[in-house]
Order: structure tokens, then C-alpha cells, then sequence
């Protein structure tokens, strides 16, 4: 029992840190990102880090 609390809780960890690395990107400071979402305004990245939601 308590091997398999162990073991979910190391596969949930993973998938976690993976999926945060393919959403967070990272815009140079001479390079902007636009990123539209569910909302009306888009976010605006420059020179800075943030995280999307990737798309089909």
C-alpha cells in the first residue's frame, strides 16, 4: 500500500515538472511573444518568462 502512495506520487511529480517545461517559454529582449488565450486582451511577452497553454 504504501509503495504504491510512494510511486503515484513520484509519477504525478514528473509529469508536473514536464509538463511545466513545455509551457513555459521565455522571450528574448528583442523578440516579442504574443500569446492570445480564453481572454479578450493577449499577453504580451518581451524580455521576459511566462507560461501558455499549448494548442493542438
Amino acid at each position: 500500500m504504501t509503495y504504491g502512495i510512494v510511486f503515484l506520487v513520484i509519477i504525478s511529480m514528473v509529469l508536473f515538472i514536464i509538463a511545466a517545461k513545455t509551457c513555459y517559454v521565455k522571450a528574448p529582449p528583442n523578440v516579442a511573444y504574443i500569446i492570445s488565450g480564453l481572454t479578450k486582451n493577449p499577453r504580451i511577452l518581451i524580455g521576459i518568462g511566462g507560461f501558455k497553454i499549448p494548442q493542438h
